[in-house]
């Protein structure tokens, strides 16, 4: 059976519990998580897995320090599917040079927002974790509403500016692409994102060009200094400058959702009815300990 997206962590309080979770459930879905999610912030054994018969994963790559010997299905445009597309109009003058929508805390996250308030006259910045909204975020709640609809100042800047997910607690980016960067490629709107060592090359992998004039060389090893240089340069740098570029990578993005999306529904391998609760998993959930 598959299990449900995320049920394991309601047993990651019990490792004896989660065992016997892993144990039934044999073919586990982690669709919209990495492998080093699971370890990082849910702080699982990944020992714990070594006896599925397959693994379900968003990872775009695997990094050898969380290798485990299960077979991977993996489906790196996995955040690419379901995303709200929205019309960008390039050739429209911006109020401003660049929007940043933060959510979930992380060290390297707070890094990129404390430049950026030194620019904050030319970009629009929010930050949930310090109490920073735009205008348009005023009256929202949670910031999972922002994430399914772009708020207006996202559409009257130039580029997208912001931190790939990542740790919580420690400066390591997961091997995933998420809606961060895959809402800007489907929507023709210019980015400059920082991710896991790699994340570039994987994309130029997938048929995306890239910028002539960045120096993604901070791609090779995660240099974050380097990245920020680039950030700093993009600013200053006319939003004209890149409607040839993003509208090609739009053409890419449309044609990789339509070839395998339709594959991914076909065969994706989750369904909230096929993971299996025993007496004593149900007896755990239904006592509270869990919680």
């Amino acid at each position: 059976m598959v299990t449900s997206g995320g049920l394991y962590k309601k047993f990651v309080g019990d490792k004896k519990m989660l065992l016997h979770f892993f144990n039934l459930n044999k073919r586990v879905n982690l669709l919209a998580e990495t492998i080093a999610d699971v370890y990082d912030r849910s702080q699982v054994d990944l020992s714990l897995l070594k006896n599925c018969e397959c693994i379900y994963t968003s990872d775009a790559v695997v990094p050898e320090e969380y290798y485990i010997d299960v077979p991977l299905k993996r489906y790196p445009l996995y955040w690419m599917y379901g995303r709200q597309t929205v019309n960008y109009e390039t050739f429209i003058t911006k109020e401003r040079r660049f929007c940043s929508l933060n959510g979930a805390k992380s060290p390297i996250r707070t890094q990129l927002v404390d430049l950026l308030l030194l620019h904050k006259d030319q970009g629009y910045i929010s930050d949930w974790n310090r109490g920073l909204k735009l205008e348009s975020e005023q009256n929202v709640n949670s910031w999972y509403d922002v994430k399914r609809q772009r708020p207006t100042e996202w559409f009257d800047s130039d580029y997208d500016i912001n931190v790939e997910s990542g740790s919580s607690r420690q400066l390591k980016q997961f091997t995933q692409i998420t809606e961060k960067t895959f809402l800007p490629l489907l929507s023709g709107k210019m980015f400059l994102n920082f991710g896991f060592p790699g994340m570039y090359k994987c994309l130029n992998e997938y048929g995306f060009e890239l910028a002539d004039d960045i120096d993604y060389t901070f791609d090779t090893d995660g240099d974050f200094e380097l990245y920020t240089k680039q950030v700093l340069k993009l600013i200053r740098t006319d939003g004209s400058k890149y409607r040839t570029l993003v509208s090609r990578n739009k053409s890419t993005a449309t044609r990789l959702y339509e070839e395998n999306y339709n594959e991914y529904v076909t065969n994706k391998p989750i369904s909230d009815k096929d993971f299996i609760l025993d007496d004593i998993l149900t007896k755990y959930l239904d006592s509270g300990e869990n919680e």
